[in-house]
């Protein structure tokens, strides 16, 4: 039993990274679908492409978790890379900064 708490444990932070970006990728969602509103573009090609064609929701939410499954998937199978996985939760931060110094205008 205490061998089996032990290892849920050491399981959490390997799924921290996998949690945040998945948290950030909708709240970047929600941040770009407030922009939209206001006028703005999106400055993804590919999202821009799925906006144009009515499966931006969907397709940004199929995405992140594709992502976010990718990201557990190399973190439990090699415990390696985990500054790029890092990194995509840093990079995910910097969307959401940029969107809220955006949005922050039209306050």
């Amino acid at each position: 039993m205490i061998e089996s708490l032990n290892r849920k444990q050491q399981e959490i932070p390997g799924a921290l990274p996998a949690v945040l970006f998945l948290c950030l990728s909708f709240g970047d969602m929600f941040f770009s679908l407030h922009a939209f509103s206001l006028g703005y573009a999106e400055g993804n090609p590919f999202m821009a492409y799925l906006l144009e064609r009515g499966l931006f929701m969907p397709g940004k939410a199929l995405l992140s978790v594709v992502l976010a499954g990718l990201m557990l998937v190399i973190l439990k199978a090699t415990k390696r890379y985990t500054g790029v996985v890092w990194g995509g939760v840093v990079f995910m931060l910097g969307v959401n900064a940029f969107h809220m110094a955006s949005l922050s205008r039209h306050l």
